[in-house]
């Protein structure tokens, strides 16, 4: 499919505006990972929410509620699919079933961190169940962050970190903002908010990386131009030698790691 790049007048009369909001997946990990922080006890009301319910949960039902134990018992705090599985439904009801009245803090905040997963990837809501789904955790916030301020209580040990608050923020407004962009400019597309995001371009920066341990220096852009404008040259070395093309590849690329020179030019360290 060939792209239109060109630049109309109207399109710099009239510009799509722009929303800046999170990347979802960051978004929930930074909720589940408060959990970790044990500088902080997070009081809700009557109750706090924190990892020890979850580890209690998993112990006494772990078919059920379907957590994994490094989903509890953490060593990556980056891991997308441990904070998804953590926020499902059947961990809340897991929950309650073992001790309802001393989870209910724990609960109130899981559920908070599913509404805005919801508002972001359920494709099938209408914009008010969506723009509720949003809403409800940054009123829950607002509503938790003043009850500690008039109880007494210090928001820097007692809530979540004011990067994540604001992040939460952001994301539920960013959001409700977008739907009403979109529905100006793109009324004939499904507004499917899931898609959107850096993701995409760290999975390239992911592949764009080094190969090799220790190599940041050999990275996919040698390997296209190895492929490219070295393949010639390797076929000719291997016609000459009698070499496999497979056994030729591999002798430039333990060529190029030994000399450290990339196939654009020596880079400098």
């Amino acid at each position: 499919m060939e792209i239109d790049w060109t630049i109309r007048d109207s399109d710099v009369a009239n510009p799509i505006p722009t929303v800046m909001f999170p990347d979802w997946r960051h978004l929930i990990k930074k909720w589940r990972n408060q959990l970790l922080n044990v500088k902080r006890i997070l009081v809700i009301g009557e109750g706090v929410a924190q990892i020890e319910h979850l580890m209690k949960t998993f112990e006494n039902d772990r078919m059920r509620c379907g957590l994994w134990k490094s989903d509890v018992f953490v060593k990556d705090n980056q891991n997308v699919q441990a904070a998804l599985r953590v926020l499902q439904t059947e961990v809340r009801v897991c929950m309650e079933a073992w001790n309802a009245k001393e989870t209910l803090g724990t609960r109130a905040y899981l559920k908070m961190g599913q509404y805005m997963l919801r508002a972001y990837t359920e494709k099938d809501l209408t914009v008010q169940q969506r723009a509720m789904f949003a809403w409800a955790p940054i009123s829950f916030l607002r509503f938790w962050k003043a009850w500690l301020t008039i109880s007494g209580l210090k928001i820097e040990n007692h809530f979540i970190s004011l990067q994540t608050y604001d992040d939460f923020v952001l994301a539920g407004h960013s959001l409700i903002m977008s739907m009403k962009m979109f529905s100006s400019y793109f009324p004939n597309h499904p507004f499917q908010p899931g898609t959107f995001g850096s993701n995409s371009c760290e999975d390239l920066f992911s592949k764009l990386r080094g190969f090799t341990r220790g190599k940041s220096d050999l990275c996919l852009m040698d390997m296209i131009d190895l492929t490219g404008t070295k393949a010639r040259g390797i076929e000719n070395g291997r016609e000459e030698s009698g070499q496999s093309f497979t056994h030729a590849v591999a002798r430039e690329y333990r060529r190029t790691i030994k000399t450290g020179n990339g196939y654009g030019g020596k880079r400098s360290s």
